[in-house]
């Protein structure tokens, strides 16, 4: 499924930059570009619906602006670290891709509006706050819930039980990459935000999986963002002036005007299908051009319809217990002695390794340390390191040459040494012959 919002949201993309107007992949009669909510698909039979019923609950973490790459980082990393499956998916967001938008498109609802202060309603209903959006989910399904992800963290184990004992669907609301992007002062430490992000979620689905039994789990976001490393200059920006009538309101990506504004070198937007039939036109600006705005930074933004900014991630997870038929468990990618021989004759000498599983889903990377010992656990070589991280499924491609240095001295050919590999976990000890009469510094037989 996301390859087809992928595939749709690229296809418009590419007519955009070209000039042309689509709808569904046809021209469009009124000449405006139509951006469909989207979003509204995640409250469909597709996700939350499944999962929230007689005896499984849907728990759904909202990460503002989110972006799809670092959903991608996110899904990785949860294979790797949990014992569950994860399938990343996308959806398209709505336009205007910002906040108070993307959140209420997320609710269950039948209508989408704004009022005279550009506040968005589902259904009449404000959505602005927390307790707001809890109000809509209630009114969809009593057994439902909205909580912030810093009260869920701040509550005990006991608490968050009672939080949502009885419930079928579950919003968490995750703020920490828009909240530093949005402000002038930290917009450039978005990226360390979206670090800090996925450490936070992941924390958020251990709280779910150890303290709530959660199973059926959904991270997804309202939109996602642009960023720019090079200062802008005055022609990435436009202004004010570009608008001939009312502007009702204007972001750094998109602006809503009264349905008879017109504007030069902007993207008309069709918001007829999204609005409830309210009278609002839609703008936005092509490429990566900003609108100049007062208060706030200007290299991260959103609001505007690119392929950045439209594209939502979808992480559909779920949780297998030890005790479920397909439970697959973590390993770590395991590396085995591939060479034949367990005679050293020379004082450097060479082995090589092979890594027997490609990393993926379940396998993650290990790094082991390897070296030769005496019969008393002493070493008698230096010690070599392996990063066992390979994810080619040829075999060839997983093989490791290490070359090590034994320290100079004399060895009985008679003694079993030890080539030991070791993990934080696993250690093995393969039996070695060392016959060296005896060596010189260098490594030369004298």
């Amino acid at each position: 499924m996301h390859r087809y919002y992928i595939h749709c949201a690229v296809y418009a993309f590419y007519h955009l930059l070209s000039g042309q107007v689509v709808l569904d992949g046809s021209r469009y009669a009124g000449g405006d570009y139509c951006i469909f909510a989207a979003s509204s698909l995640f409250r469909s039979s597709n996700y939350v619906a499944p999962a929230a019923g007689k005896n499984t609950r849907a728990f759904v973490i909202i990460s503002d602006a989110l972006r799809y790459e670092v959903a991608a980082e996110l899904t990785e990393r949860i294979l790797h670290g949990t014992k569950g499956t994860a399938e990343l998916e996308s959806m398209q967001a709505i336009f205007p891709t910002v906040t108070k938008f993307g959140m209420a498109a997320l609710l269950p609802g039948r209508t989408l509006s704004v009022d005279e202060g550009m506040n968005v309603l589902v259904d009449g209903r404000p959505t602005r706050s927390t307790a707001e959006r809890n109000a809509i989910l209630t009114a969809a399904d009593p057994s439902s819930v909205a909580i912030q992800s810093k009260d869920l963290f701040a509550m005990k184990k006991e608490e968050r039980r009672e939080l949502t004992v009885g419930k079928d669907v579950i919003y968490i609301y995750h703020n920490w990459i828009d909240a530093t992007g949005d402000k002038a002062s930290t917009e450039t430490k978005v990226f360390d935000a979206c670090e800090t992000a996925i450490q936070e979620i992941i924390s958020i689905l251990r709280i779910i999986i150890g303290d709530l039994s959660g199973t059926n789990i959904f991270v997804t976001a309202d939109h996602g963002f642009l960023y720019s490393y090079r200062p802008l200059v005055e022609s990435d920006k436009l202004d004010r002036k570009a608008f001939s009538g009312e502007v009702l309101e204007l972001g750094r990506r998109y602006a809503l005007t009264a349905s008879d504004t017109e504007a030069e070198h902007l993207l008309p937007i069709c918001l007829a299908h999204e609005l409830d039939g309210a009278s609002i036109k839609g703008f936005a600006p092509q490429d990566t051009i900003r609108m100049k705005v007062q208060g706030g930074g200007e290299n991260y933004v959103h609001g505007g319809i690119s392929l950045q900014e439209l594209a939502v991630p979808v992480i559909a997870f779920k949780n297998i217990r030890a005790s479920y038929k397909n439970y697959v468990e973590v390993k770590n990618a395991e590396l085995k002695l591939l060479s034949e021989s367990r005679k050293v004759s020379n004082l450097i000498f060479s082995l090589e390794f092979h890594q027997r599983q490609p990393v993926g889903d379940k396998i993650q990377p290990c790094t082991y340390s390897i070296y030769m010992a005496d019969d008393t656990g002493a070493l008698v070589s230096d010690r070599q390191t392996v990063i066992a991280d390979k994810s080619s499924k040829n075999a060839a491609d997983r093989v490791f040459r290490v070359r090590f240095n034994l320290k100079a001295g004399t060895y009985d050919k008679n003694k079993v040494y030890h080539l030991v590999i070791t993990n934080d976990i696993d250690r093995e000890e393969l039996e070695f012959h060392i016959d060296i009469a005896f060596a010189d510094d260098f490594g030369f037989d004298l």
